[in-house]
C-alpha cells in the first residue's frame, strides 16, 4: 500500500511538472484533448497530447470560474449545478483544447482555458447561459437565494 501511495504521488508530480514544462503550453498553443469523463460543469478528465507520441491522463479546473456545486449549499445550488453539468457534456463534446495551462489546487489537476471543438470557449459559455461567474479567486458570492 505504501509504495502504491509513492507511485501515485510521484506519477502525479511527474505529470504536472511535463504540464508546466511543456513548451507548447507555456507558449500559450493550444494542446488537444479527448474528455475521458466531465466531473463538475468546470472540471474535466482528461487525455491531453503535448507533443506526438506523449499522452498526459489529467484532471483540468477551469480557470477564474464560480461555478455552483454538487452539493450545494441549498436546494437550489444543487439544481444549479446539476443543470450546468448537462450544460457542460452537451457543449464540450469530446475533443477539446487546452490554453493557459498552469498549476491547479488540488494535487494532480491544472488549470486551463478549455475551448470546445468549434473553438467556443467553455467558460464564456457557462458564464453567458447564467451556469458561471467570473472569479478572481476571492470568496464566493453564492449560489443560495438569501
Amino acid at each position: 500500500m505504501r509504495f502504491k501511495t509513492l507511485h501515485t504521488s510521484f506519477t502525479l508530480g511527474a505529470v504536472l511538472l511535463l504540464l508546466s514544462a511543456t513548451p507548447s503550453l507555456s507558449n500559450g498553443l493550444s494542446v488537444p484533448a479527448d474528455v475521458i469523463a466531465i466531473y463538475e460543469s468546470d472540471t474535466v478528465l482528461v487525455d491531453a497530447y503535448p507533443w506526438p507520441g506523449m499522452t498526459l491522463r489529467v484532471v483540468v479546473r477551469l480557470a477564474s470560474l464560480d461555478v455552483p456545486r454538487t452539493p450545494g449549499q441549498c436546494q437550489a445550488e444543487s439544481k444549479r449545478a446539476a443543470a450546468a453539468r448537462r450544460f457542460t457534456e452537451r457543449r464540450i463534446g469530446s475533443l477539446i483544447s487546452l490554453n493557459g495551462v498552469r498549476d491547479g489546487d488540488d494535487a494532480g489537476s491544472v488549470r486551463a482555458n478549455i475551448s470546445t471543438q468549434e473553438g467556443m470557449d467553455l467558460a464564456q459559455l457557462l458564464i453567458q447561459s447564467n451556469f458561471a461567474r467570473p472569479h478572481d479567486g476571492g470568496e464566493s458570492k453564492g449560489w443560495c437565494r438569501n
